[in-house]
Protein backbone atom coordinates (compact mmCIF):
# COMPACT_ATOMS: atom_id res chain seq x y z
CA UNK A 1 0.00 0.00 0.00
CA UNK A 2 2.62 2.45 0.82
CA UNK A 3 4.44 1.17 -2.27
CA UNK A 4 1.46 1.90 -4.29
CA UNK A 5 1.35 5.94 -2.66
CA UNK A 6 4.70 6.62 -3.23
CA UNK A 7 4.14 5.57 -7.12
CA UNK A 8 1.51 7.68 -7.59
CA UNK A 9 3.12 10.56 -5.77
CA UNK A 10 6.34 10.05 -7.72
CA UNK A 11 3.81 9.50 -11.22
CA UNK A 12 1.83 12.93 -10.08
CA UNK A 13 5.22 15.00 -9.51
CA UNK A 14 6.40 13.79 -12.82
CA UNK A 15 3.24 14.87 -14.48
CA UNK A 16 3.89 17.86 -12.83
CA UNK A 17 7.15 18.28 -14.69
CA UNK A 18 6.39 16.94 -17.80
CA UNK A 19 3.17 19.13 -18.66
CA UNK A 20 1.89 21.83 -15.82
CA UNK A 21 5.83 23.26 -15.32
CA UNK A 22 6.91 23.13 -18.71
CA UNK A 23 5.67 25.27 -21.59
CA UNK A 24 4.83 23.62 -24.63
CA UNK A 25 6.91 25.95 -26.36
CA UNK A 26 10.01 24.22 -24.97
CA UNK A 27 9.34 21.16 -26.49
CA UNK A 28 9.37 22.45 -30.09
CA UNK A 29 13.06 22.44 -29.38
CA UNK A 30 13.26 19.35 -29.84
CA UNK A 31 12.50 19.72 -33.78
CA UNK A 32 16.26 21.56 -34.30
CA UNK A 33 17.31 17.87 -33.92
CA UNK A 34 16.06 17.58 -37.13
CA UNK A 35 19.25 19.66 -38.29
CA UNK A 36 20.67 16.32 -39.27
CA UNK A 37 19.03 16.46 -42.78
CA UNK A 38 21.14 19.22 -43.48
CA UNK A 39 24.22 18.13 -45.83
CA UNK A 40 27.92 18.76 -44.55
CA UNK A 41 26.65 20.19 -41.35
CA UNK A 42 28.00 19.30 -38.26
CA UNK A 43 25.49 16.67 -36.83
CA UNK A 44 25.63 17.43 -33.18
CA UNK A 45 24.56 20.92 -33.79
CA UNK A 46 20.86 20.51 -33.89
CA UNK A 47 20.47 17.78 -30.97
CA UNK A 48 22.70 20.28 -28.81
CA UNK A 49 20.02 22.77 -28.51
CA UNK A 50 18.60 20.70 -25.88
CA UNK A 51 20.59 22.37 -23.44
CA UNK A 52 19.41 25.34 -24.43
CA UNK A 53 15.87 23.92 -24.12
CA UNK A 54 16.99 22.82 -20.17
CA UNK A 55 18.36 26.34 -19.66
CA UNK A 56 14.94 28.29 -21.08
CA UNK A 57 13.13 25.56 -19.04
CA UNK A 58 14.90 26.61 -16.20
CA UNK A 59 14.79 30.24 -16.27
CA UNK A 60 10.77 30.01 -16.41
CA UNK A 61 10.42 27.41 -13.42
CA UNK A 62 12.84 29.84 -11.23
CA UNK A 63 10.77 32.46 -12.03
CA UNK A 64 7.51 30.87 -11.17
CA UNK A 65 8.80 29.44 -8.20
CA UNK A 66 8.10 25.76 -9.56
CA UNK A 67 10.51 23.81 -6.95
CA UNK A 68 9.30 26.12 -4.17
CA UNK A 69 5.74 25.09 -5.04
CA UNK A 70 6.88 21.20 -5.57
CA UNK A 71 8.42 21.03 -1.91
CA UNK A 72 4.95 22.27 -0.46
CA UNK A 73 3.64 19.46 -1.99
CA UNK A 74 3.06 15.79 0.37
CA UNK A 75 5.78 14.22 -1.54
CA UNK A 76 10.04 13.64 -0.61
CA UNK A 77 12.52 16.08 -2.05
CA UNK A 78 13.74 13.25 -4.05
CA UNK A 79 11.09 13.14 -6.17
CA UNK A 80 11.59 16.49 -7.35
CA UNK A 81 15.24 15.78 -8.31
CA UNK A 82 13.52 12.58 -10.19
CA UNK A 83 11.01 14.39 -11.62
CA UNK A 84 13.37 17.25 -12.88
CA UNK A 85 15.61 14.72 -14.79
CA UNK A 86 12.85 12.63 -16.19
CA UNK A 87 11.73 15.58 -18.06
CA UNK A 88 15.60 16.29 -19.29
CA UNK A 89 15.52 12.80 -20.24
CA UNK A 90 12.28 13.04 -22.24
CA UNK A 91 13.24 16.04 -24.00
CA UNK A 92 16.32 14.47 -25.28
CA UNK A 93 15.23 11.38 -25.92
CA UNK A 94 12.78 13.53 -28.30
CA UNK A 95 15.34 15.34 -30.23
CA UNK A 96 17.27 12.18 -30.48
CA UNK A 97 14.16 10.95 -31.82
CA UNK A 98 13.69 13.94 -35.03
CA UNK A 99 17.48 13.58 -35.01
CA UNK A 100 16.97 10.07 -36.36
CA UNK A 101 14.02 11.20 -38.91
CA UNK A 102 16.69 13.44 -40.14
CA UNK A 103 19.21 10.98 -40.42
CA UNK A 104 16.81 8.55 -42.32
CA UNK A 105 16.13 10.72 -44.94
CA UNK A 106 19.67 11.43 -45.32
CA UNK A 107 20.42 7.39 -45.75
CA UNK A 108 17.42 7.17 -48.63
CA UNK A 109 18.68 10.67 -50.35
CA UNK A 110 21.96 11.23 -49.76
CA UNK A 111 24.06 8.21 -50.58
CA UNK A 112 27.51 9.82 -49.78
CA UNK A 113 26.30 11.01 -46.37
CA UNK A 114 27.89 13.66 -44.53
CA UNK A 115 30.99 14.05 -46.38
CA UNK A 116 32.88 16.42 -43.39
CA UNK A 117 31.25 15.04 -40.14
CA UNK A 118 30.32 11.72 -38.67
CA UNK A 119 27.18 10.54 -40.33
CA UNK A 120 24.34 10.24 -38.64
CA UNK A 121 24.16 6.45 -38.16
CA UNK A 122 24.10 4.25 -34.71
CA UNK A 123 27.69 4.94 -33.74
CA UNK A 124 26.70 8.84 -33.94
CA UNK A 125 23.59 7.98 -32.13
CA UNK A 126 25.46 6.14 -29.61
CA UNK A 127 28.37 8.93 -28.93
CA UNK A 128 25.55 11.66 -28.73
CA UNK A 129 24.29 9.46 -25.91
CA UNK A 130 27.52 9.71 -24.20
CA UNK A 131 27.77 13.13 -24.58
CA UNK A 132 24.32 13.69 -23.27
CA UNK A 133 24.43 11.66 -20.28
CA UNK A 134 27.95 13.40 -18.82
CA UNK A 135 25.84 16.30 -19.65
CA UNK A 136 23.02 15.09 -17.54
CA UNK A 137 25.53 14.06 -14.61
CA UNK A 138 27.32 17.23 -14.30
CA UNK A 139 24.14 19.54 -14.93
CA UNK A 140 21.87 17.95 -12.62
CA UNK A 141 24.57 16.97 -9.79
CA UNK A 142 25.58 20.55 -10.27
CA UNK A 143 22.05 22.30 -10.41
CA UNK A 144 20.78 20.76 -7.08
CA UNK A 145 23.56 21.83 -5.00
CA UNK A 146 21.73 25.23 -4.67
CA UNK A 147 17.96 24.12 -5.84
CA UNK A 148 18.24 27.39 -8.22
CA UNK A 149 21.52 28.47 -9.89
CA UNK A 150 22.00 27.10 -13.75
CA UNK A 151 23.84 28.68 -15.06
CA UNK A 152 27.04 27.32 -14.39
CA UNK A 153 25.78 23.46 -14.25
CA UNK A 154 24.55 24.46 -18.03
CA UNK A 155 28.01 25.86 -18.88
CA UNK A 156 29.97 22.82 -17.46
CA UNK A 157 27.77 20.25 -18.71
CA UNK A 158 27.27 21.88 -22.35
CA UNK A 159 31.58 22.08 -22.00
CA UNK A 160 31.43 18.44 -21.69
CA UNK A 161 28.85 17.46 -24.13
CA UNK A 162 30.90 19.18 -26.81
CA UNK A 163 34.29 17.84 -25.98
CA UNK A 164 32.85 13.95 -25.69
CA UNK A 165 31.55 14.65 -29.18
CA UNK A 166 34.79 16.77 -30.45
CA UNK A 167 37.43 13.85 -28.87
CA UNK A 168 34.97 10.88 -30.98
CA UNK A 169 34.92 13.10 -34.08
CA UNK A 170 38.94 13.29 -34.05
CA UNK A 171 38.92 9.52 -33.42
CA UNK A 172 37.23 8.55 -36.01
CA UNK A 173 38.72 10.46 -38.56
CA UNK A 174 41.78 10.34 -37.24
CA UNK A 175 42.40 5.98 -36.35
CA UNK A 176 42.14 3.99 -39.19
CA UNK A 177 40.47 1.00 -37.46
CA UNK A 178 37.29 3.42 -36.24
CA UNK A 179 37.08 4.80 -39.41
CA UNK A 180 34.47 1.64 -39.78
CA UNK A 181 31.91 4.26 -37.13
CA UNK A 182 31.58 6.37 -40.05
CA UNK A 183 29.50 5.90 -43.20
CA UNK A 184 26.35 3.80 -43.59
CA UNK A 185 27.78 0.79 -45.27
CA UNK A 186 27.50 -2.99 -44.21
CA UNK A 187 31.36 -2.52 -42.84
CA UNK A 188 31.15 -1.97 -39.93
CA UNK A 189 27.39 -1.84 -38.98
CA UNK A 190 27.99 -4.10 -35.93
CA UNK A 191 30.70 -1.95 -34.70
CA UNK A 192 28.02 1.20 -35.02
CA UNK A 193 25.48 -0.96 -33.44
CA UNK A 194 27.37 -2.17 -30.61
CA UNK A 195 28.63 1.56 -30.44
CA UNK A 196 24.87 2.65 -29.86
CA UNK A 197 23.96 0.13 -27.45
CA UNK A 198 27.23 1.22 -24.84
CA UNK A 199 26.09 4.61 -25.69
CA UNK A 200 22.58 4.08 -24.39
CA UNK A 201 24.25 1.96 -21.40
CA UNK A 202 26.55 4.59 -20.45
CA UNK A 203 23.56 7.45 -20.93
CA UNK A 204 21.48 5.92 -18.57
CA UNK A 205 23.92 5.08 -15.99
CA UNK A 206 25.63 8.90 -15.77
CA UNK A 207 21.88 10.56 -15.78
CA UNK A 208 21.29 8.15 -12.57
CA UNK A 209 24.59 9.07 -11.02
CA UNK A 210 23.68 12.78 -11.77
CA UNK A 211 20.06 12.12 -10.25
CA UNK A 212 22.03 10.00 -6.83
CA UNK A 213 24.33 13.07 -6.29
CA UNK A 214 21.38 15.62 -6.68
CA UNK A 215 19.15 13.50 -4.21
CA UNK A 216 22.12 13.88 -1.71
CA UNK A 217 22.89 17.36 -1.91
CA UNK A 218 19.21 18.68 -2.47
CA UNK A 219 18.40 17.30 0.81
CA UNK A 220 21.09 20.06 2.44
CA UNK A 221 19.74 22.55 0.79
CA UNK A 222 17.31 25.00 2.23
CA UNK A 223 15.06 27.32 -0.62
Amino acid sequence: MKNAKQTGTLCAVLKKELFFSTPMAIYLFALLGFMTIIPSYPTIVGIGYVVLAVFQADGIRRANKDLEFTLLLPTKRSYAVVGKTLFVVAIELLTLLFGAVGAVIVYLTTPLGNEVFIDGNFAYFGIALIGLGVYNAIYTAGFFKTGYKSGVPTILGTTAFLLVYTVAEILVKAVPSLAMLDGYGADGLFARIITFVIGAIIYGALTVVGVKIGQKRFEKVSL
